[in-house]
């Protein structure tokens, strides 16, 4: 059966009121790994492995909070050190057993990075994660506070013959307003409104062996632009 990959407003049950009708969602795809998915945070001397899902904060560059999920118990810890020469420390919240994270030292310097779906990128201090398994797993980045359907997502990866062409990924009631179907990776950005207010959509369409992971943009017209630029970033990153 030919999958459809939905892409307008990705999640319901996270919009505001009377979102426009959405195309048809994600349906499962055969599995593509054995591996479970991963968040992976690089930090400048080490590398820390999250289990999904996961939610995770950048307090500073010596500093990051991180929630994780084990047997539906969350448990919340941070990895951080007190000075750039020192080793990096993960350590539970008082009273909280150890979280699903592993933390690996090794050498090198450099801003703090995240990576998921094969995908790595500067993470942005304004912007928490939050990071999902599932059929289609999925990384969702917001500034802290924002609403929930205000974010750039990454999900997949999925079969590259059940995602259309950029061409395609327009909703109900969008209309194409940019893009580049020939580019590498190629996108499209689409108008719509939402709750009587424009709202810009941009989607990277990013294929290696096979596969695609899609990468959108989503926010009101006039505070669209640090999700663009995020979601440009981790695209070009590709």
């Amino acid at each position: 059966m030919r999958i459809v990959v939905a892409v307008v407003l990705l999640l319901a049950s996270a919009c505001r009121r009377d979102p426009p009708p959405p195309p048809p969602p994600i349906q499962a795809p055969p599995p593509v790994a054995a591996v479970a998915p991963r968040l992976t945070v690089e930090l400048p001397g080490a590398r820390l492995v999250c289990e999904l899902p996961v939610h995770g904060q950048l307090i500073s560059q010596s500093k990051v909070e991180i929630t994780t999920e084990v047997r539906g118990e969350r448990r919340r810890f941070r990895a951080e050190r007190v000075e750039p020469k020192d080793p990096w420390t993960l350590e539970p919240w008082p009273d909280q057993p150890a979280g699903a994270a592993e933390l690996e030292l090794r050498s090198g310097e450099g801003p703090i990075e995240l990576s998921f779906a094969g995908l790595s990128f500067v993470w942005p201090i304004e912007f928490a994660v939050d990071a999902f398994g599932g059929e289609v797993p999925r990384a969702e980045l917001r500034r802290d506070g924002g609403l929930r359907d205000v974010m750039v997502v990454i999900r997949g990866p999925v079969y590259a013959l059940d995602v259309p062409p950029v061409a395609e990924l327009v909703g109900p009631g969008q209309t194409r307003t940019a893009g580049e179907d020939d580019a590498e990776p190629p996108w499209i950005e689409v108008g719509y409104a939402h709750d009587e207010e424009a709202w810009t959509q941009r989607h990277y369409r990013i294929e290696r062996d096979g596969k695609v992971v899609l990468v959108t943009a989503q926010a009101p017209t006039d505070a669209a632009a640090a999700y663009l630029e995020l979601a440009h970033a981790i695209a070009e990153r590709s």
